[in-house]
């Protein structure tokens, strides 16, 4: 997905497809937070979704315990996905310390 406002019209579009098509929350999330990310993160937020920050180490000792055969974004976004998934699961209690729900960005206050 680019980064520009076409891919993130794209974005929320499927956001929107399934929230709708499965009648469910959807939760958003992604591997570090503001940088690079807080425009997307920020939109994420100020559309009303909820969104997760994934701490890189911690998604790297995920990713060693259920490895993959190779190294791609799909892959990580996959991986990424499922410890999102798992926060809440009970059998896996030190997984909720690997994903924060995030508060709202400030907004950029430089010009």
């Amino acid at each position: 997905m680019p980064a520009d406002r076409e891919g993130f019209k794209y974005f929320f579009s499927r956001l929107d497809f399934y929230r709708k098509s499965f009648d469910v929350p959807v939760v958003v999330a992604m591997e570090g937070h503001g940088g690079y990310g807080r425009p997307l993160d920020s939109c994420v937020q100020e559309s009303g979704y909820t969104l997760l920050n994934v701490n890189n180490l911690k998604l790297c000792r995920f990713k060693e315990i259920f490895s993959s055969p190779a190294k791609t974004d799909a892959i990580d976004a996959r991986k990424i996905a499922l410890l999102a998934r798992t926060q809440d699961v009970c059998f896996f209690p030190l997984i909720k310390k690997h994903c924060r729900r995030c508060a709202m960005s400030p907004k950029n206050t430089r010009s």
